[in-house]
């Protein structure tokens, strides 16, 4: 079979899953900066194992000469296992379509039907990977501003809804259950506090310096707890009200004003995400970023990842992903395999039909790596 992927068994999931590999991925910012894309944990089954760490600056200390050394408190806790949902699109290529010619394809030089089959599903790939994509960069919104995740199951036929439930990162840990220990108690009421914070003054009206004191406070408690932030990531509306407040612009057309609380240098980051500034907190340099993407929802409506008037102090690679397996016959087989992997794709051949249908399926759950290690903040 003629084609770029000459030589892959598109009939075999393993085979086929090398097909997405060499594909690239859709530039997708949140879920790069912020997740671990590329660096994903595979697990057997649909359920996954959830650790929390607790942040902690506590020193070492000195001991007598000869001793074994002193036992510190245990700050990581263990506390439960989730499911993992199951995302999973698919597109038919039937023998009508495989008679029109495809983009690219010369008029005076045609494929032949299995070449121009084979290169029709490359196209099917592409396009449900980016969808995939599109759902993962929207559970890192999710859980970036609800340190959580609400989930939606479809039915596969009709898209009808047919189960919503939540997954909050902050409630599973009572703070008054007596499966924590003192210190832990301690450090999960401090986590709680400092995940979420409301300015006591709009940033429309603000000052500069009183927008960095509201900063300062928080960057305070994250310091405190070990955890660096060191980005401020906002929506449009937001840096929008700060460029209308001169009380926010003025200093920094003043040199050494400006030297003094930071700048407004810019740099793009991606197509949807640009650093506009910079401020100094508290010995750190804290990046303002706009981020303006958007998605097409199960509905075809055109939304943001982000809703308005949110800011997260956060820093990157602060989310990660855990990938269930997936149970399928593959082609050819008449038994179950268990398949792992971020993607796993699939393809039933519908003989009486004359027709191919390419399945991608992924089962990914995106998780906090430490508790509690971003805040939410309304700002306006």
């Amino acid at each position: 079979m003629a084609g770029k992927f000459e030589g892959i068994n598109i009939y075999d999931p393993w085979e086929l899953a090398g097909l997405i590999s060499v594909k690239p991925r859709a530039s997708r910012f949140l879920s790069k900066r912020y997740g671990n894309a590329g660096e994903v944990e595979i697990t057997e089954g649909k359920r996954v194992a959830l650790d929390y760490k607790f942040g902690s600056t506590q020193i070492a200390p000195f001991v007598q000469d000869g001793s074994t050394g002193l036992a510190l408190a245990s700050d990581g806790y263990s506390t439960l296992e989730l499911d993992v949902p199951n995302v999973g699109v698919k597109k038919n290529v039937t023998k009508d379509e495989l008679e029109k010619r495809i983009a690219g394809e010369d008029p005076a030089n045609p494929y032949d039907i299995p070449t121009r089959a084979q290169k029709k599903i490359e196209e099917i790939n592409v396009e449900l990977e980016t969808s995939v994509a599109a759902r993962e960069e929207l559970m890192v919104a999710d859980l970036l501003v609800n340190n959580g995740l609400t989930i939606t199951e479809r039915d596969d036929k009709t898209g009808a809804i047919l189960n919503t439930y939540k997954i909050d990162y902050l409630a599973p840990l009572d703070p008054t259950g007596s499966q924590l220990n003192a210190r832990q108690k301690t450090l999960m009421g401090q986590a709680k506090a400092r995940a979420s914070f409301a300015t006591s003054k709009s940033w429309r009206t603000a000052t500069l310096t009183e927008i960095i004191q509201d900063l300062d406070g928080v960057v305070q408690k994250y310091a405190a707890a070990g955890i660096a932030v060191s980005e401020l990531l906002i929506t449009p509306d937001i840096w929008t009200a700060l460029l209308a407040n001169t009380n926010f612009t003025t200093p920094f057309q003043n040199a050494m004003f400006g030297n003094q609380y930071g700048d407004m240098n810019s740099q793009q980051l991606d197509i949807d995400a640009a650093v506009v500034a910079h401020l100094k907190v508290r010995g750190r340099i804290i990046s303002l970023i706009v981020f303006d993407g958007t998605y097409i929802d199960n509905d075809g409506t055109v939304k943001s990842y982000l809703p308005e008037n949110t800011a997260i102090l956060t820093a990157p690679n602060v989310i990660k992903f855990k990938y269930g397996s997936h149970v399928i016959i593959p082609e050819g087989s008449n038994d179950f395999e268990n398949i792992t992997g971020a993607r796993i794709p699939e393809l039933y051949i519908d003989r009486s039909n004359s027709s191919k249908e390419y399945r991608l399926h992924s089962h990914p759950l995106a998780m906090p790596k430490q508790f509690a290690s971003w805040c939410v903040m309304k700002v306006l």
